[in-house]
């Protein structure tokens, strides 16, 4: 009995999962908090039976796989090329690329997401500006422990169509990489040479 309740159990966490999945697919966003609060409000889904961070992620790559194959794997494809263009323009920062490409949790608006290494914002403000790369300014937020969070200069872009996102990292700041927000754990960052022999290019 304990273990069909368990079976029932898992059955139900990944259907809330995929409900989840289809919301932020329909919003085009990766806001899993959001989500979980569609799942409870809208749903009815108790705290107990919200699914985590990783079954969400997981769930919207088994989704667009299953239902949006073609146009999943066209758009996977695009953003990793745009990913690979714009790390060989950059080469002198150091690019790493991280995020939603390197496992493929898309959303119709998923960035290309870069971290780089600068002396200062302005050094890579002038190096896009002459290439003649228009570009906007901002801030974003990181984890890196229990309770630390920094905040780091961003600068977005366009490129090949695609949105891109450069967080800059000071060549003195931390060496271990930020945690990240689906599982916790130290991001996965792949260098260019890494992306080269993902995309086989």
């Amino acid at each position: 009995m304990a273990r069909n309740h368990s079976r029932q159990s898992r059955q139900q966490q990944g259907q809330l999962a995929e409900q989840a999945a289809r919301w932020l697919l329909d919003r085009g966003t990766h806001d899993f908090e959001a989500a979980r609060r569609y799942l409870s409000e809208r749903l009815g889904a108790s705290r107990r039976e919200l699914p985590s961070n990783e079954a969400i992620d997981q769930a919207l790559i088994d989704y667009q796989q299953l239902f949006h194959a073609t146009s999943y794997t066209a758009q996977l494809t695009a953003l990793r090329l745009a990913a690979l263009g714009t790390m060989r323009m950059l080469t002198p920062f150091r690019p790493r690329l991280v995020g939603e490409l390197l496992d493929g949790a898309l959303v119709a608006r998923t960035p290309v997401r870069l971290h780089i290494q600068a002396d200062t914002p302005e050094q890579v403000a002038i190096y896009l500006l002459d290439r003649k790369v228009p570009y906007q300014l901002d801030q974003c937020s990181l984890r890196f422990g229990p309770n630390q969070r920094r905040e780091l200069p961003l600068i977005r872009f366009e490129a090949d169509q695609q949105t891109i996102e450069l967080t800059i990292f000071g060549h003195d700041g931390p060496p271990q990489a930020p945690l990240s927000p689906v599982d916790g754990r130290p991001m996965r960052r792949l260098s260019l040479e890494e992306v080269e022999a993902r995309v086989g290019a």
